[in-house]
């Protein structure tokens, strides 16, 4: 189900994702972030950013498998997984939101991506077209589409078998017509974007594709 954004979202999905601490189901391994690193891998990049990185853990896993990889840069919101994740050897993660990107200079890092996070953006635009800006080999995000644009009430279990009500300030992106519009803008005409299906171990997981935005 998706319902028109309040005037206050902004304001109110930041307060809400700076808050809801650190959680287990954002520290624990995923198949996925072994599927993303893989990617970003084969793009053999020295640099890399993750734009909502929470405590850290795709980077870890990534940082891991790359020794190639030099420099890195982990930005969120919620300062107590930021915290957690410096805890736990991720020195270079950072609190930071969409307006910390406009101040990072174009082609800083070889791959930025991002793991379901623009899902829970409520104005994605100018987030996706600076992250592929400070991209200077690609821009990779991993993020659902259920099929229509706007902010995300309800959903179906496939365990419950039920209609449940989803999580606070999550949104439905057509990213295929965002990175069209995106595309009109001179200096972005020499993007090649490709798409893969990606499905998660979640409930929605199914709707996931990984959009890969490669600078020619």
């Amino acid at each position: 189900m998706i319902d028109n954004l309040s005037t206050h979202e902004i304001e109110s999905a930041k307060n809400y994702w700076s808050s809801i601490g650190v959680s287990k189901g954002y520290t624990k391994a995923a198949r996925w972030s072994h599927q993303i690193s893989d990617e970003i891998i084969s793009l053999n990049p020295s640099s890399v950013l993750e734009f909502g990185c929470n405590a850290g853990r795709n980077l870890k896993i990534l940082l891991d498998k790359a020794e190639s990889i030099k420099n890195y840069l982990g930005l969120d919101i919620n300062r107590d997984a930021i915290n957690y994740g410096n805890l736990q050897g991720l020195e270079k993660l950072k609190v930071g939101d969409e307006n910390s990107l406009i101040d990072i200079s174009s082609g800083t890092y070889d791959v930025c991506f991002t793991v379901s996070v623009i899902d829970h953006i409520p104005q994605p635009m100018n987030v996706v077209l600076n992250l592929i800006r400070i991209s200077k080999k690609a821009c990779l995000l991993l993020e659902p589409f259920l099929g229509d644009n706007g902010k995300v009430i309800t959903n179906y279990s496939a365990q419950k078998q039920a209609i449940v009500e989803t999580t606070p300030y999550s949104y439905s992106w057509d990213y295929e017509k965002l990175l069209q519009a995106i595309n009109i803008y001179e200096f972005l005409n020499k993007l090649s974007i490709k798409v893969k299906d990606f499905p998660l171990d979640s409930n929605l997981g199914r709707y996931y594709k990984l959009w890969i935005i490669e600078k020619k």
